[in-house]
């Protein structure tokens, strides 16, 4: 089968952008890939030029177009393990091609939460920053190559959506973790005037501190207090890139220069824009931009639609999303081509699941797994100029 001229699919695909301008600044230039050369295309039955980053190490051996990344366990968290870690990083990298060598930091950076209960890690990432510059000295010193991609997945993002589950493992009150908040010093001069410029709107009830709206507002797209929930989850994703950047991509980026790293759903993403809406069918952008951390722009691709039926985006034309395969595929693309035209050179990273995958739980549901749609995204995928992604695949599982 003869593929059309890529110039021409681009073309396609950003006239249909302009029907959704919100996907793009107004004053944003409207980029075309150049050309590439043909041994940059996708090639029928060429290897390697469209290729997975398995997140599980059960590929012992690399298979045609999905690569394992190196994984860190438990195991490995504590001081002692990094010289067994930074050996077995080696080996497992030796095995890999060039192009091809990724390391997963994951459990490691469970460390960042030590000496913390709220918002404040920066004992922790002190902590982490030691640990990642030892690893990768002793990596670098046992001669181990290059690495090609570092993938993080932190997800704690201090959002008010996983707070009551924090909350409940410190055995407070909400009332009791917002007042440690506040009376920190580094409130006054970090968070507070954060907050304040982005309009946020502080509680003045004698019997309550002035982030009570953050605990008592119901999360719920149309609520009173959902400007107060999503500023709040703007300046804690900034905090985070900022503790992010400290512990684990200064130091990466020092011994590898032109290391490819992002962390989970970590994007640029415009004020306003529709591919802001998260699957509780709420906005956190209408009050602020997300920014990526690292060098890629990284979102997850795992097709929900989540409660965006029954709270669809207000203002928009056809906005109802039914839960159809079409409409999570669809859902997925507006993200990712907003996130392409918004990130500097382009550079983004996917999260796919595999084909089976039906999601986390009964509110938290993919609506193309096992559909033609889920095939269908992968060539979606393959148009844009970084032809990788990571690919999230128990070993139970068929890649």
């Amino acid at each position: 089968m003869r593929f059309l001229n890529k110039t021409i699919i681009w073309i396609f695909i950003l006239s249909i952008l302009q029907t959704t301008a919100s996907c793009k600044p107004d004053d944003s230039e409207v980029i075309i890939d150049e050309p590439v050369e043909e041994e940059e295309q996708i090639t029928k039955g060429k290897k390697g030029t469209f290729f997975g980053l398995v997140w599980f190490s059960y590929i012992k051996e690399p298979q045609d177009n999905l690569y394992a990344m190196y994984r860190d366990e438990k195991r490995d968290v504590q001081a002692g393990d990094i010289p067994s870690l930074a050996s077995q990083m080696k080996a497992r990298m030796q095995q890999l091609p060039a192009g091809k060598r990724a390391y997963m930091i994951h459990e490691i950076t469970k460390l960042m939460n030590v000496g913390a209960q709220t918002i404040y890690l920066d004992e922790g990432v002190e902590l982490l920053r030691e640990r990642v510059e030892e690893l990768f000295t002793r990596y670098k010193n046992l001669g181990g190559p290059d690495l090609d991609y570092l993938a993080v997945d932190w997800e704690d993002n201090q959002q008010p959506w996983g707070l009551k589950a924090k909350v409940d493992n410190l055995d407070i009150s909400y009332k009791e973790y917002f007042d440690q908040i506040i009376n920190d010093p580094r409130y006054q001069t970090e968070v507070r005037p954060k907050l304040e410029a982005l309009g946020f709107d502080f509680g003045t009830d004698p019997g309550k501190n002035e982030l009570s709206s953050l605990y008592e507002s119901p999360l719920t797209p149309y609520s009173a207090g959902i400007k107060n929930l999503a500023i709040w989850s703007i300046v804690s994703r900034e905090r985070i890139s900022e503790y992010l950047t400290r512990a684990i991509f200064e130091p990466t980026q020092r011994h590898f220069p032109n290391v490819k790293t992002s962390n989970y759903h970590y994007l640029e993403i415009p004020q306003g824009s529709i591919a802001g809406f998260d699957g509780n069918g709420i906005n956190i952008t209408d009050y602020g931009a997300f920014h990526k951390v690292g060098t890629h722009s990284n979102v997850p691709t795992y097709g929900y639609i989540g409660n965006m039926f029954n709270y669809p985006p207000r203002g928009y034309q056809f906005s109802t999303f039914q839960k159809t395969p079409f409409n999570s595929m669809l859902r997925e693309l507006i993200k990712v081509q907003t996130m392409y035209l918004n990130t500097e050179g382009n550079k983004i990273s996917a999260w796919i699941a595999w084909p089976s995958y039906s999601g986390n739980n009964k509110s938290v549901v993919s609506g193309y797994a096992g559909s033609k749609y889920y095939n269908e995204w992968f060539f979606h995928l393959g148009l844009f100029r970084d032809k990788s992604f990571f690919f999230s695949c128990p070993s139970e599982s068929t890649p």
